[in-house]
């Protein structure tokens, strides 16, 4: 069977059981999963001294602070959004 239609009835299979809200829902599913996956990733490179060194000499002192109150911002809102399913 097609992989994208295993995800598409695993997607339905959800929603029957009530583990996802609606079909709309579950299809945001998957980009939802890529994106984070994503972020995992390159947050996993700023743990790299040289990576982290290379970012720091590169940006100005204004530049990093906007940096870390933008990954605060985005923290809290990951936060808000899991104590609220939860």
């Amino acid at each position: 069977m097609d992989e994208e239609l295993d995800d598409y009835l695993a997607d339905i299979e959800d929603v029957s059981n009530g583990l996802i809200v609606d079909m709309e829902h579950a299809e945001l599913m998957e980009p939802l999963t890529e994106v984070v996956s994503e972020l995992e990733d390159e947050l996993e490179q700023l743990y790299v001294t040289e990576t982290r060194n290379a970012i720091i000499n590169k940006m100005t002192v204004d530049e990093l602070k906007n940096f870390i109150v933008s990954l605060r911002n985005m923290t809290d809102s990951i936060r808000k959004m899991w104590e609220s399913a939860t």
